[in-house]
């Protein structure tokens, strides 16, 4: 038996996707730095030195921002009050999914002055800036595979799940263009926001696969790197996200 302690980073390993619904011209891309942390404990026995099974307690706090760009087209807006001689008012509302949280947004903008009003050809270019938040417990339960054993290196391939409830979502947009603050925001507007979790349910499972290289310091004491990929059962496509950690593991009985 032993215990491992790990501290990992997230990144994407897409940063831009285009999913909102018919709306093929409003991507959303993320910046490539750490999306946020995790620490994690394990308890874990060996078996015949070449399986390893483990299970234990995973904790992650994902704090990114995300840039939304669109170019809105006249044609695909709601009009308000379409009388000719008042100042009309626009909105747009659109859904779009990184695989892990749906966000629904609405943009409303006005005429520039009354009469003058947009045209079925005017198109507007939109820029917005959004702060996501996502905190996540977890119960991972994994079996390693030894590849390889050479000197004191050691690589396990891993394969598992984890039991996840994600116990706080939250979604703000931080800023906007200029044509936003001279359409939206002069007229006492801002752009809205809302964020609900892809999955309907509290608890969500999700398959893991990774490899652990190892290196051993003393016959009780390890040290490794682990980059490891999270599957969602509900869309297996999502392959989005990768945790890069680094573990300390205690052998108790060598």
């Amino acid at each position: 038996f032993g215990i491992k302690f790990s501290y990992g980073k997230f990144y994407d390993i897409f940063p831009k996707i285009s999913h909102a619904g018919n709306l093929s011209h409003v991507e959303e891309s993320v910046q490539m730095a750490p999306l946020g942390n995790s620490l994690q404990s394990n308890l874990v026995y060996s078996y015949k030195d070449k399986y390893r099974f483990s299970w234990g307690l995973h904790h992650a706090s994902l704090a990114f921002d995300a840039y939304h760009k669109m170019n809105i087209k006249a044609d695909e807006l709601t009009i308000h009050d379409p009388s000719m001689d008042s100042q009309r008012s626009y909105n747009i509302n659109y859904n779009i999914s990184d695989g892990k949280i749906n966000s629904s947004l609405l943009v409303s903008f006005f005429d520039v002055a009354p009469g003058q009003h947009n045209y079925t050809l005017d198109s507007f270019d939109f820029s917005m800036k959004i702060n996501k938040t996502i905190k996540t417990l977890s119960i991972p339960l994994l079996i390693e595979r030894k590849l390889l054993n050479k000197n004191n290196f050691n690589a396990y391939l891993q394969v598992g799940s984890s039991l996840n409830y994600r116990y706080k979502v939250k979604t703000q947009i931080i800023s906007s263009n200029e044509t936003c603050k001279e359409l939206c925001l002069i007229n006492g507007f801002e752009p809205m926001i809302s964020s609900v979790m892809s999955s309907s349910s509290t608890l969500t499972v999700d398959g893991l696969l990774g490899l652990a290289l190892e290196y051993k310091l003393s016959p009780r004491l390890s040290i490794g790197l682990n980059p490891q990929s999270s599957i969602s059962f509900n869309n297996p496509a999502n392959l989005k996200r990768y945790e890069l950690s680094t573990y300390v593991f205690y052998h108790f009985n060598k």
